[in-house]
């Protein structure tokens, strides 16, 4: 698993293909010094003290290339605005210089906060490294010069810098007020927090009779009536609505004169369902106190006009509103823990951003940037 705290972000945070990198070994030159140089593989970036070499960084390629295309596809290569203008291959390669820095830097912060993996933690470290270098192909482990060592070695700067990740959010306690502000964030939360569970859960069932106020031009777009043809549209209305009231079937006056503009998205047998909490705003007035197989009066949207009729109301049985208030809880719970997770990796973020500012950063841009990424 890649390390959680490089992907959880964005997307953009990802690295550039296998195929596109496998020539990064023929591209980058012998032009640094014999101290600087690893096997005859000149380093790409330089954190403080950390030499990246050639061999390691195709490791970080391989990995985070994996987790793009998973989320984008294979053809995510060929999108040239990605993000904020720059094409999938440009935040690539800018996310494959941002990762690796993140991990030299948590790794010496490590040493600063005395943490090293323990027994099972390298066993760990030493399947899951062994599991991933099975998993590439032996052409581009040849070619980049990846063997078990430097894959173990990349594995346990993965792991020692989650466990400072762990260790610095575990000390730190977001307020209380902040959590519950940023879950009432949340818009299916803070709608059911204040909705009453009885009506939340009776369901409505009603049907209509609808008089469009848009119609079909030559081109076949709907437009809107005028004033005039809604006028005389809505006198109609009025007679439809007076002859339901005098008791004339209400089935017999929706098929006569209901006019459906979208009849594929009717329910079954034109019977719409709501919960009574969650009536669209302009049938609520009218809908929200109907008894069943009672006449609503002219309702208006968007649509045109409406008279509609109660078919059937379901009221929840306490049973059921006690699973919903059960299931509930796990929601709030589960969303709290969320928030409180989201407000911990911000806060390490920020401290991130500030241990970086002291950190002296190297790149062979010369290098970097010739390397042509094309799909």
């Amino acid at each position: 698993m890649f390390l959680e705290i490089l992907t959880h972000k964005n997307i953009g945070k990802k690295l550039i293909s296998i195929v596109l990198l496998l020539s990064l070994s023929s591209v980058l030159g012998c032009s640094k010094s014999n101290e600087e140089q690893n096997n005859g593989q000149s380093y790409l970036v330089k954190v403080n003290d950390h030499l990246v070499y050639e061999n390691e960084v195709m490791i970080y390629v391989n990995k985070v290339t994996r987790e793009f295309e998973e989320i984008g596809g294979k053809n995510v290569w060929e999108f040239e605005d990605f993000s904020g203008g720059k094409s999938a291959i440009e935040v690539a390669k800018e996310a494959v210089i941002d990762n690796i820095v993140r991990i030299k830097v948590l790794k010496d912060k490590s040493n600063e906060l005395n943490l090293t993996l323990n027994k099972d933690e390298i066993s760990v470290v030493n399947e899951e490294a062994i599991e991933y270098l099975s998993s590439i192909s032996d052409a581009f482990k040849e070619v980049n010069n990846v063997e078990l060592e430097i894959m173990i070695k990349v594995f346990s700067e993965f792991a020692i810098a989650n466990k400072v990740m762990s260790q610095v959010t575990d000390e730190f306690n977001p307020a209380s007020d902040e959590i519950i502000a940023r879950m009432n964030e949340n818009e299916e939360y803070s709608n059911l927090k204040g909705t009453n569970i009885t009506e939340l859960l009776t369901e409505i069932y009603v049907e209509h009779i609808l008089f469009t106020i848009r119609e079909k031009d030559q081109s076949g777009e709907y437009v809107t009536l005028t004033e005039d043809e809604k006028s005389i549209k809505y006198n109609k209305v009025e007679m439809v609505l007076q002859l339901a009231i005098d008791g004339v079937e209400f089935d017999t006056l929706m098929n006569q004169y209901s006019e459906e503009i979208f009849p594929e998205e009717l329910e079954d047998n034109g019977i719409y369902q709501f919960s009574k909490a969650l009536l669209p705003e302009e049938f609520k007035e009218e809908l929200m106190f109907l008894d069943k197989n009672e006449i609503s009066n002219i309702v208006e949207s968007e649509l045109g006009y409406h008279i509609f009729r109660v078919k059937d109301i379901v009221v929840p049985t306490d049973e059921e509103i006690k699973i919903f208030n059960d299931k509930f809880i796990l929601f709030e719970e589960d969303l709290r823990k969320t928030i409180i997770q989201q407000l911990k990796e911000e806060a390490f973020n920020r401290l991130y951003n500030e241990w970086k500012k002291s950190v002296d950063i190297s790149i062979d841009r010369e290098v970097w940037e010739i390397i042509d990424l094309k799909i």
